[in-house]
């Protein structure tokens, strides 16, 4: 078995600011200059796909972050980006680390 190939962009690495920026010039240079689907999963990688296409259809729900097209702004997607990796933190949802391990 092979290892997964790491993604090249990850939500971790690059914090909300910097992914927000590559984004949405991924998005206003795109070929077809559609919308985006915007996916972030459990480690972090980020995933761009039009919203009609196979890829984005698999994809859980709950890794979607938005759409954005060349109309969205750049604090929107910001704000998304904090939002989804405040979920991966787990502080969404009240988890708190104790500093201890049993």
């Amino acid at each position: 078995m092979t290892a997964r190939r790491p993604y090249r962009r990850n939500l971790h690495r690059l914090g909300p600011e910097k992914a927000a920026r590559i984004i949405l010039v991924s998005v206003l240079y795109s070929a077809c200059g559609g919308r985006r689907s915007v996916f972030v999963d459990e480690d972090g990688g980020i995933s761009l796909y039009a919203p009609s296409h196979p890829y984005a259809l698999r994809k859980p729900p709950e890794h979607l972050v938005g759409t954005y097209g060349h109309e969205s702004s750049r604090e929107q997607l910001e704000r998304a980006l904090r939002r989804r990796l405040d979920r991966l933190a787990g502080s969404d949802w009240g988890v708190r680390s104790i500093g201890y391990t049993t």
